[in-house]
């Protein structure tokens, strides 16, 4: 009898709080009875937690934050970052990067051996070059709507195996009636290369071959100034020698 009202009260499966506490579980391998061991309580009071059908009392969530090594704003849902170290958070608050990309960040921070006779040819500075580049903004931005417009291919190809109507079969941008930025650029590659329409494929492989243009650019302004850096600063140390 009390298995079937835990079922039609299970409200809180989707919920930040026991959903997280469900995936951090399986993502540790940390079993129930080990878990409630450690916090003093019952197997079946995890099972609730993890089912839904319960939520922890608010006095056992830095309990758990600790134990399961994560932040109780992410045990909340109040944050995406796990992590509970202030300046991690704070990084991740500031730029917007993910959690896992701070950390990397920093370990190839911490691996870096800087050169004497080219201070630039470490990891981070030539990162920070280039993400300071006037062309980075476009370069991502290309990268982006590539992206979007794979997904959207995929999704009409999908469409199109699995209800071969006639509205899934019509995935072609006109090039001759332009209605936003992104079909303008259509009817003008298309005119390009001599066609009415172009796929939503092709369309995707054109701002893939933008976004390399954008990012071959920077390398070789950032490789032409770098070179300009490394030639000044070993030519002047040959002078100081000679002297």
């Amino acid at each position: 009898m009390a298995t079937k009202v835990y079922k039609k009260s299970a409200q809180w499966y989707d919920s930040p709080l026991n959903s997280r506490l469900r995936e951090l579980l399986k993502e540790k391998g940390i079993k129930s009875e080990e878990f409630a061991a450690r916090l003093g309580i019952s197997t079946e009071a995890v099972r609730l937690w993890c089912g839904g059908y319960s939520r922890p009392d608010l006095d056992k969530i830095p309990m758990i934050a600790e134990f399961l090594e994560v932040s109780t704003d992410y045990l909340l849902g109040r944050s995406f970052v796990k992590s509970a170290d202030i300046q991690i958070k704070g990084i991740c608050a500031y730029t917007g990067l993910t959690e896992s990309a701070v950390i990397k960040l920093n370990e190839m921070n911490s691996a870096n051996v800087t050169s004497k006779a080219f201070k630039a040819n470490t990891t981070l500075e030539i990162l920070s070059d280039i993400i300071c580049h006037e062309n980075f903004t476009a370069f991502l931005s290309e990268t982006k709507e590539c992206f979007r417009l794979a997904g959207q291919a995929k999704i009409y190809e999908y469409k199109k195996e699995l209800e071969a109507d006639e509205e899934a079969n019509d995935y072609h941008i006109e090039a001759t009636t332009a209605e936003s930025v992104y079909d303008s650029e259509a009817e003008n590659y298309a005119s390009y290369v001599g066609k009415r329409t172009i796929s939503i494929e092709n369309l995707s492989k054109m701002h893939k071959v933008w976004a390399i243009e954008s990012l071959d650019e920077i390398i070789r302004h950032l490789g032409e100034c770098y070179s300009e850096e490394y030639l000044h600063m070993n030519y002047k140390e040959s002078e100081v020698k000679a002297k």
